[in-house]
């Protein structure tokens, strides 16, 4: 790819007229193929080469394939870390002021543990628990477990099966601000 962008300076700055080249004269390798037709008619086009040029740079500068030089925004991350030597000798002092453990491993395994247990803890927490009987509608009790909630969690929407659909706790559950959704089996057939 640098070869090809070079290759396009050299066009621009040597033949400034010249509006094709052979494809001898330049590197193809970089054409990829919805480029081709826009790049490759029995010569290449310099238009078409620039913009396929350009856009091959692009691409392989978001994916960090290149660097350019002195660059704060696409230089090469790597640049800013210490030497592997250097490392080695401050390694325990950086460590310290930054209040880390000198192996690795042991600051993975905690930063895991954490965020396990706060992925765990969002994901699965139990707001209300209530046995219901299998001849009442649970709407009413999923009401109940939302004003009875003692956690942290402040639920926007519920959403229940068609037995928790009522028009009662549409509006009851708008009222308290709450965005009742449930899930209605045969919805064409319901009167409301």
């Amino acid at each position: 790819m640098l070869t090809a962008y070079h290759a396009l300076g050299d066009w621009l700055t040597g033949k400034p007229r010249t509006t094709t080249l052979p494809e001898g004269d330049v590197p193809l390798e970089v054409i990829s193929p919805s480029w081709e037709p826009h790049v490759r008619d029995r010569a290449a086009n310099r238009a078409g080469y620039a913009c396929c040029v350009l856009d091959a740079l692009r691409t392989r500068l978001r994916r960090r394939d290149v660097y350019p030089p002195a660059s704060s925004r696409w230089g090469d991350p790597r640049a800013e870390l210490l030497a592997p030597d250097a490392w080695e000798d401050q390694r325990e002092a950086l460590c310290d002021e930054l209040a880390l453990d000198t192996d690795p491993a042991a600051v993975l395994a905690q930063l895991t543990a954490t965020l396990d247990a706060a992925w765990m803890t969002d994901t699965h927490t139990v707001f209300a628990q209530t046995l219901i009987p299998g001849t009442q509608r649970d709407s009413l009790y999923t009401l109940d477990g939302l004003l009875a909630n003692q956690t942290l969690i402040r639920p926007e929407m519920v959403s229940t099966d068609t037995a928790g659909s009522s028009e009662i706790v549409f509006a009851l559950a708008r009222t308290l601000g709450y965005r009742w959704a449930p899930r209605l089996a045969d919805l064409p057939d319901q009167r409301l």
